[in-house]
């Protein structure tokens, strides 16, 4: 069994960079051999000599042109995607191919709730303009600027999956209101969570912190648009850590101009990276990042070893419960008993 790794796991210099305990484990398979994709960015797309030259793939964010998939000497069984989304994927077109395609919930639930958090106190501490001030030594005006306090806000939460329901453990102890619009879930379900749900129009309306947190796809794609952007509070922020497709840049960077939200906090572009001239990057009441916000030590050590075991899992014939489309694991069985 051939397993290769994406350039997310390989150093300037050619070495793996996965943790010693996941590489270990990885290598103690039997008959596992190990290669690696060097010399091409991270998010390069996958090419032929990929999908036919392994078994098993472990990587982050690299497409895969549905086409490969009709390629006479296919080979590839299993993407081993270290990370959450999978919007990058054609899942059906991997379902039909026989191509099972794993993720790594649990490893990013704390990670990324802790940065969405983060995001949301540094807007509300206005933390950016006073470290500005700071550094201009402008002390003269450090008591002009004031924050918000989160208590009895309203936070509005679009999507409370593993890592939405996950922000709303964290920020029980500050006395939010958690007001919640995820059609997959119950009301009783997000009462558990001590949240209440409600419409797409009332969430957008009553948040004074907007987070989103739901998958993109065709009904979710520019779902923050000029229309809705209107609908909220002049007091009110954004946060998005989840994928830049869901807002349409355009309109959220007029209505930020204008001062029609108070701020946002941006760890996600419509196309990444930006560019240079966007004007998202030069206004003063936006928090940008890299989409790295959730990056640490946590996040990359749970990971790497939840994405080890389920190739783990998939070498020893066992279906993963990670798999996001498990309809296709009868066919990926048999084309690796080929």
């Amino acid at each position: 069994m051939h397993v290769k790794l994406t350039s997310d796991f390989v150093s300037v210099d050619g070495r793996i960079t996965l943790g010693e305990e996941p590489l270990a484990r990885l290598r103690a398979l039997p008959g596992i051999e190990i290669s690696t994709i060097t010399g091409r960015p991270t998010n390069h797309p996958l090419e032929a000599r990929d999908v036919t030259a392994c078994d098993i793939l472990i990587g982050k964010r690299n497409r895969l042109d549905p086409g490969l998939l009709d390629l006479p000497d296919f080979r590839l069984k299993h993407i081993a995607r270290m990370g959450v989304g999978y919007d990058h994927l054609n899942i059906d077109a991997c379902t039909r191919a026989g191509v099972l395609v794993t993720i790594t919930r649990e490893a990013v639930r704390r990670p990324l709730a802790s940065a969405m958090l983060a995001l949301m106190l540094a807007l509300a501490h206005r933390l950016v303009e006073r470290d500005r001030l700071a550094r201009r030594a402008d002390w003269a005006t450090r008591f002009a600027i004031e924050g918000v306090g989160l208590g009895g806000r309203t936070l509005g939460l679009l999507g409370a999956g593993n890592i939405g329901a996950e922000l709303i453990r964290l920020v029980a102890p500050f006395g939010m209101r958690v007001l919640v619009h995820d059609p997959g879930l119950s009301p009783d379900a997000l009462g558990q969570l001590g949240a209440v749900s409600g419409s797409l129009d009332e969430v957008v309306r009553q948040a004074d912190f907007l987070v989103l947190a739901c998958a993109l796809n065709e009904q979710t794609r520019g779902l923050i648009n000029a229309a809705r952007l209107a609908q909220m509070k002049p007091t009110a922020f954004l946060v998005n850590l989840a994928r830049g497709e869901l807002v349409e840049e355009a309109a959220l960077a007029e209505a930020l101009a204008k001062k029609r939200i108070a701020g946002a906090g941006i760890d996600v572009f419509e196309r990444e990276p930006p560019a240079r001239d966007n004007p998202l990057l030069g206004l003063p009441n936006v928090i940008v990042g890299q989409h790295n916000l959730g990056m640490t030590d946590e996040l990359d050590r749970l990971g790497q070893m939840a994405a080890v075991d389920a190739v783990i899992e998939v070498a020893r014939g066992s279906l993963p419960a990670s798999a996001v489309n498990p309809d296709a694991w009868p066919h990926t069985l048999r084309r690796f008993e080929r």
